[in-house]
């Protein structure tokens, strides 16, 4: 349910609503408007009268562009709580006799992690009597889901210090183990891990699933392993293909232990990935405006520890 769409364009609440929005979305009027559902001219509207009332400038205008200035940054930290608790209460209200929707608990990550948890949700739901809805989605898309309270938690590999909006909260829930993934009889099979370089992984003919990418440290370093010409690139593809393809020695990849099985140790070989890629984790993510039953099966998964494992030690 769209609240944003219950208010008056000149109200206050709407005001505080289209500037968050606006910044939320890299300070793009047209992103904001997209997101609530309304005309960008209104969003526009919104700022500028809340700019008169405040009686500040909340952006710094260069080139037709918008960049957040010190009193923005100031506003918008006050006012996103402001609109949280407008929409808790109307929620609260508006929503209170749908029991469907207070007992439903929507988790996004992708395949790999929801097969971890799976198997822990069986008695939680009945323990609980709540219903649970997985989603196996895109990262970037869940935090944009997440931060419309369209979800409650997501499950994603974050870089160590990679920020995340103010509105979301983020706890580690295990370190993230990645590895170089080889065929045998690779020419790095005999090198250990610690002298692999990036040099290595640019003379081999690495390849990857361009839907997974989710970190921006392995973006960067996918770019630097050189031209597409020379990298093998599978689109709408599988782990499963990946893996198929490093077998019958068409390429290289790195992959998360999640992925990585004991058939796997059998018919491949795995290098640690740590002395080209910095730190990530699995971290679960919530929105500030969570509910109760958010809070306690985010609890319920740090104490569980399903994605603690490294299966190559």
């Amino acid at each position: 349910m769209n609240i944003s769409k219950f208010y008056y364009k000149k109200s206050k609440v709407q005001q505080l609503r289209g500037f968050c929005a606006t910044v939320r979305n890299n300070c793009s009027v047209r992103e904001g408007a997209k997101e609530l559902g309304i005309e960008e001219s209104a969003v526009s509207t919104q700022i500028r009268y809340l700019e008169l009332e405040l009686g500040v400038k909340l952006f710094d205008r260069v080139h037709g562009r918008l960049y957040i200035n010190d009193n923005g940054k100031k506003v918008y930290q006050k006012a996103t709580n402001i609109v949280a608790e407008i929409d808790n209460l109307f929620n609260s209200f508006l929503l209170k006799d749908d029991y469907k929707y207070n007992n439903i608990l929507r988790i996004a990550s992708y395949d790999a992690v929801l097969l971890k948890i799976i198997p822990l949700l069986s008695n939680y739901i009945k323990e609980n009597n709540i219903n649970i809805k997985l989603y196996n989605i895109p990262k970037n898309e869940a935090i944009v889901d997440l931060i419309k309270n369209n979800l409650d938690i997501i499950i994603y590999p974050f870089d160590f210090n990679e920020e995340i909006s103010t509105e979301l909260e983020s706890v580690v829930l295990s370190k993230y183990n990645s590895y170089w993934c080889l065929y045998k009889g690779h020419p790095l099979e005999k090198k250990s891990y610690k002298n692999i370089t990036k040099e290595d992984i640019i003379n081999s003919n690495f390849g990857f699933i361009k839907e997974k990418i989710m970190l921006s440290s392995f973006e960067k370093f996918i770019y630097e392993c050189g031209t597409q010409e020379h990298n093998f690139e599978i689109i709408n593809g599988s782990v499963k293909l990946l893996k198929e393809a490093v077998k019958n020695k068409l390429l290289i990849t790195i992959l998360s232990d999640i992925y990585i099985n004991e058939e796997d140790k059998e018919t491949m070989i795995f290098k640690n990935s740590s002395s080209i890629l910095p730190d990530r984790t699995y971290n679960l993510v919530i929105n500030k405006r969570h509910k109760n039953i958010t809070l306690a099966f985010r609890d319920f998964l740090i104490n569980k520890k399903p994605l603690e494992l490294d299966v190559l030690k």
